[in-house]
């Protein structure tokens, strides 16, 4: 209550409004501001997903000292989500627009319209020519994400790609990690498992380890990135 008490005595919202996605660690509402309507996603790390949550942390040269309790953790994980987004953002990939970021809340852009939230991928039905595109799109970001943004989404499925503007939008990126990260390769491979099913549905070709290997190989000789997650943008 006190952090969005400051957020609204500093004009980033006016009102919290309605909850559009509840989940294990974080729960996203549409907000107000004076510029139109935006999201706030509200980490909330429960002790059931404490420990699933640690390896996203462990190993991530970003977050070498940080304090390891969930009050700390819900903190850390919106800064991670921002930051994350920023870089993917700067990668050209299609995300939500990080705004802010304050305590264990995180404001961005609100996909969708006043009257409903942009709808998941996985629950449309298009034609075989606009879903050989959409998902053809989704792949192009997810290597785009990793090649020049530097980072392995880490949650990735059908459920986390919207639909906005007519084309597909990445979301959760609280879980990504950089490609040097010790388990960079098994979470990429993973991520692309999850697509497989809607791709090949489509005819597009995905080899999810052949490809997650060749993804880290082109980002690592691309060389480090500069990044500053430990500070809010």
């Amino acid at each position: 209550m006190m952090i969005l008490y400051k957020l609204m005595n500093d004009g980033r919202i006016e009102t919290l409004e309605y909850p559009i996605s509840t989940g294990k660690e974080a729960n996203v509402f549409v907000a107000s501001t004076a510029q139109g309507l935006i999201a706030v996603k509200i980490f909330r790390i429960a002790t059931a997903t404490f420990r699933r949550m640690l390896p996203y942390l462990d190993g991530d040269p970003r977050f070498g000292r940080v304090r390891r309790n969930r009050q700390a953790l819900k903190r850390i994980f919106a800064l991670k989500e921002y930051k994350n987004l920023q870089r993917a953002a700067g990668a050209g990939v299609r995300v939500p627009q990080p705004l802010w970021v304050s305590g264990h809340m995180l404001g961005m852009e609100l996909l969708g319209d006043d009257t409903s939230p942009a709808p998941q991928l996985s629950d449309l039905r298009p034609s075989a020519a606009e879903g050989a595109r959409l998902w053809g799109l989704v792949l192009e970001d997810v290597r785009r994400l990793v090649v020049r943004g530097g980072i392995v989404h880490g949650d990735l499925s059908p459920f986390n790609v919207l639909l906005h503007r007519d084309a597909p939008y990445l979301i959760d990126f609280a879980q990504g990690v950089v490609v040097d990260h010790p388990q960079a390769l098994s979470f990429l491979i993973r991520d692309l498992e999850g697509l497989v099913k809607a791709c090949t549905r489509f005819g597009i070709p995905l080899e999810p380890g052949a490809d997650a290997r060749s993804w880290l190989e082109e980002a690592q000789a691309a060389g480090p990135r500069r990044s500053r997650p430990t500070e809010q943008g």
